[in-house]
């Protein structure tokens, strides 16, 4: 790992909904195997549709110099039955500011989030399984593999297995 830099976890406000825009479409154009949606689905959303994502949802971003240059996201199961999981996704850092622990830095303060909702047992992700360092991550951080998806990705006419990963809290 390089040497740690000074990185801020935030939410952040609406009106920031362009930096946050910039941020997915370019994970999305540089890593396309890591994220469900592409690049051409996402790019001519409306400016409503950012906003509705920053007031509704639960994303964390990490901010470097007022630079955004990392996000996940919290999904909450709705059903009754399953309230007690939560899943982590669309985990990206921008290249630029890999190996400096920011993703890290990222989890454990979403990990700490969930925590204190007090009714979450169990955290999930899925993680395409060419994403090493992201897996490594995953299992420093208690993170486990359940099962092998086969097929989950296809992109450019090649199809990508994903992990799926749990964590009990």
């Amino acid at each position: 790992m390089k040497q740690l830099i000074l990185c801020k976890i935030l939410k952040l406000p609406v009106k920031r909904w362009k930096e946050y825009k910039e941020l997915e479409l370019h994970a999305l154009r540089t890593e396309p195997r890591a994220f469900r949606y592409s690049y051409g689905q996402i790019l001519k959303k409306p400016a409503d549709f950012w906003k509705k994502d920053l007031k509704t949802k639960d994303i964390f971003f990490a901010e470097i110099n007022n630079k955004l240059v990392g996000m996940a996201t919290l999904t909450y199961e709705e059903s009754p039955k399953a309230k007690h999981i939560v899943t982590i996704n669309r985990v990206y850092v921008h290249e630029d500011y890999r190996e400096h622990g920011i993703a890290e830095l990222l989890l454990h303060k979403i990990i700490e989030h969930i925590k204190k909702k007090g009714y979450v047992k169990e955290i999930r992700l899925k993680v395409n399984i060419t994403q090493k360092p992201a897996i490594s991550l995953y299992r420093k951080l208690g993170f486990r593999r359940i099962v092998t998806l086969k097929k989950e990705l296809k992109v450019k006419n090649h199809y990508y297995d994903e992990y799926m990963m749990e964590k009990f809290v």
